[in-house]
């Protein structure tokens, strides 16, 4: 599997008017880092922390409105400042040789994404789960890969690959309507993520964290090409250790290296009254176990209640609805019709005089339960039955009825 090219732009955008020469044998623009952050000479960690914080944000390729490639440019060019500004001996050296410092610092080809050693706290700055949105890589399972100059800086820089969280998984459960206006309690059988009792949960057979020899731990195969001013970087997962930065003679045969095992595991679900179809019941941790070798965290279970169709009430919200037939002499001259409601009580319900079909009749306090306490109500619909079968006697009196 391929991880897309990552293109390092080595040049950084001429500042009119502001060049001098570095010594690198070309004309080469200053930098004033503490300008790029927007800070003054004399600011404080917090200050230029907060800077680059909000920079950050602002230039994030992902986040920014304009031109990708300009974000690109300006992030790397802020996390330059950034990387030398926050160091405390890079930023003393700074403010006695200024540029200089690049020279010595990130050598003749000045800044790159592998000189950058605080992409913990671009985490710290987006948060644990945007920052697996913005940088997880569904090509190379737990590392931190989107391609461009973010492959370089966000790939592992410790040689073996962060755990990384699983994916949530959904369930539909089916319930009746009665279930639904009465609660129950279920029982559903899901996968649950258990510790490997192989390897104790470690992944190898050894129970320590051996390196690919491959790879040297960091779960990619890497190749440059230089074209023009612009070095292109090939990574490729490691075919040898399959992304995973763990030498595979040493993988836990049982749990394949993940150190966790999925089982079916029975859990009781106890439904509320007036649970609806869509209706969510998050079960933590119980989703599918984390795709990494190494582990990471199962995901979460999501329990999506259907409720199925009823031969009789029909559900609208909180109210239910029913059809019955009356006769011809009862929608004439009025009765009182007896009603079984869900749950198996009969409710009178009063048929007025000169009723039509269709004629709706609210019964109040009938329907469904609300889940925050109360009942909806019930709506009975009649439809008129004309009589068949009359004698000749009958339409006569009849007609004579009505005339």
């Amino acid at each position: 599997m391929r991880i897309p090219l990552i293109e390092d732009f080595l040049n950084d955008a001429l500042v009119p008017g502001n060049q001098s020469s570095t010594g690198r044998g070309s004309i080469m623009p200053k930098k004033d880092y503490y300008a790029i952050l927007g800070v003054s000479k004399d600011a404080t960690d917090e200050e230029i922390k907060k800077a680059y914080r909000r920079l950050a944000k602002q230039f994030h390729p992902d986040i920014y409105k304009g031109d990708k490639k300009e974000a690109e440019e300006k992030f790397k060019e802020i996390s330059e400042a950034y990387e030398v500004l926050i160091d405390k001996e890079k930023r003393a050296k700074y403010d006695q040789i200024g540029e200089r410092v690049a020279d010595e610092t990130f050598g003749p080809q000045g800044f790159d994404w592998t000189h950058f050693t605080h992409y913990r706290d671009v985490e710290d700055i987006f948060g644990s789960a945007i920052f697996e949105t913005f940088f997880g890589s569904a090509g190379s399972p737990g590392f931190a890969s989107r391609g461009g100059v973010f492959d370089t800086l966000f790939s592992s820089r410790e040689g073996i690959q962060r755990p990384v969280r699983g994916a949530d998984v959904q369930l539909q459960l089916d319930i009746t309507l009665e279930e639904a206006a009465m609660g129950a309690e279920k029982v559903i059988e899901v996968p649950m993520s258990r510790l490997c009792k192989a390897c104790s949960g470690t992944g190898s057979r050894s129970g320590k964290s051996s390196e690919c020899p491959s790879c040297k731990g960091a779960g990619q195969i890497r190749a440059m090409q230089t074209r023009g001013s612009t070095r292109v970087i090939t990574a490729t997962v490691c075919p040898q250790c399959k992304g995973t930065g763990r030498a595979t003679y040493d993988l836990c045969s049982l749990c394949g290296g993940t150190g966790r095992v999925s089982k079916r595991t029975k859990v009781s679900l106890k439904l509320k009254s007036g649970v609806y179809t869509g209706y969510e019941i998050k079960i933590p941790k119980a989703g599918r176990p984390a795709d990494s070798r190494i582990g990471g965290e199962p995901g979460d279970l999501y329990v999506i209640v259907n409720v199925l169709p009823h031969r009789i009430f029909e559900r609208r919200g909180d109210d239910l609805f029913m059809k019955m037939s009356i006769s011809f002499l009862q929608a004439a001259l009025g009765d009182e019709v007896l009603v079984t409601t869900l749950d198996g009580r009969r409710v009178k319900v009063k048929i007025p005089p000169e009723t039509q079909t269709n004629s709706q009749f609210r019964v109040r306090g009938q329907g469904m339960p609300r889940l925050k306490g109360g009942r909806g109500d019930l709506y009975v619909e009649v439809s008129v039955q004309t009589p068949k079968n009359l004698t000749k006697k009958q339409k006569e009196l009849l007609r004579e009825a009505l005339s």
